[in-house]
């Protein structure tokens, strides 16, 4: 057996470098305890705002997307999701915008008519029955056969019909006051 004689420079280069090694995993394990990660991926946050919606809390819901969307401000998912949990809180407007948004971004005939579906049902809630008959209608070009959608539809369009029926009859009413008060 023959022996090799190491020198000495080698021997501090193998303990500088066990130093650094050393070093690198205690500072690779404090940042892994680190909350949050700088380097998250959005799809976490997504993730994480379907756990909180399915459990019902909806501001965490909310936040999460939210973070997800700064990220991915394209995402049929987020879009469609923040819609979903801005119709869960009642804000009707904020879930329309949303639903509108995801329709454009969608990337299949079901995504984009899901889109255009619950658009309907938030513009319904908000009494917007115009945009209601609109985005069933558009859902129903997607999908010609949903019976939901249609009956959906039908609703709205009555609806419509009674409010501006309403809106004339308040304003004939309007114009005969007026012309009462001239010849008074």
């Amino acid at each position: 057996a023959k022996f090799v004689a190491i020198p000495s420079y080698s021997m501090s280069v193998i303990a500088s470098t066990k130093c650094v090694a050393i070093l690198f995993f205690i500072v690779i394990s404090i940042l892994s305890f680190s909350s949050p990660p700088a380097f998250s991926h959005p799809a976490f946050d997504v993730k994480d705002g379907l756990k909180a919606l399915v459990k019902g809390d909806l501001d965490s819901a909310e936040s999460f997307l939210q973070k997800a969307r700064l990220e991915e401000s394209d995402s049929y998912v987020v879009n469609y999701d923040l819609g979903i949990v801005s119709y869960r809180k009642r804000d009707y407007a904020k879930s329309i915008r949303f639903f509108a948004r995801a329709s454009e971004l969608s990337k299949t005939p079901d995504q984009q008519f899901d889109a255009f579906y619950n658009m309907g049902n938030a513009a319904f809630k908000s009494y917007d029955f115009a945009e209601a008959v609109n985005a069933y209608k558009n859902a129903l070009a997607i999908k010609k056969d949903d019976y939901k959608a249609d009956y959906n539809l039908k609703v709205a369009e009555k609806k419509l019909q009674e409010m501006l029926e309403r809106q004339k009859k308040e304003q004939e009413q309007q114009q005969q006051q007026q012309n009462q008060d001239q010849k008074d």
